[in-house]
């Protein structure tokens, strides 16, 4: 099994049942040993209790996935043996970036019922409370960023879809538009033309 970090109990919990279960588990994380400087009495007493917490997850991982040699300095520090770390690049897709921007604007505006004259915001996400996309819209609203010529895009399904639509109140379809979910192919040429056109703006 494949878990992606630690930092959530339930991610804890699913690498120790799949430990139990004799399941090799796989952990990837970008957790880095720069983060983890410090001096004094004060830190090294939290890196004590960083270490105790963390053996039981060393423990029950077959293989620790990082992403650089930082990375391996992190797990090594914590007491990781090396031969469970591994290390696992994870790169942008440049030439998907590159094919994005050289896409046409008003093409993909377009298919998505978007207009060119706007400035844009994009949030690409699941429409989850982990998200928090409607303190985002809350913001947008109080800020009144609709009336200085601003809209705000979401890209994504999930629960809180009636919700979220709900807080939009009447800028919804107006200044505050939803897309619904969003194929990986497409996600990207409206990244970057969104990106494109509003970079260079000020809020």
């Amino acid at each position: 099994g494949i878990v992606a970090g630690y930092a959530h109990a339930t991610q804890r919990g699913f690498i120790h049942e799949l430990h139990q279960r004799g399941v090799p588990v796989l952990m990837m994380s970008d957790s880095n040993i720069r983060t983890q400087r410090g001096s004094g009495m004060k830190w090294g007493m939290k890196m004590c209790l960083k270490k105790k917490f963390l053996r039981p997850i060393i423990r029950d991982t077959d293989c620790l996935l990082t992403m650089n040699s930082r990375g391996v300095a992190y797990w090594r520090f914590f007491g990781a043996p090396r031969e469970k770390i591994v290390v696992c690049p994870f790169y942008a897709d440049y030439a998907a970036v590159e094919k994005g921007r050289g896409s046409d604007r008003g093409e993909i505006l377009r298919g998505f019922g978007l207009p060119l004259d706007r400035k844009m915001i994009l949030t690409a996400a699941r429409l989850i409370p982990l998200k928090r996309i409607g303190t985002m819209i809350r913001f947008f609203r109080e800020l009144k960023l609709g009336e200085k010529e601003w809209m705000y895009v979401v890209a994504g399904s999930g629960v809180l879809e009636a919700e979220l639509k709900a807080a939009a109140g009447e800028e919804l379809g107006k200044s505050i538009f939803f897309t619904g979910f969003v194929q990986p192919k497409q996600l990207m040429p409206l990244m970057c033309q969104i990106g494109r056109a509003s970079c260079r703006e000020r809020v």
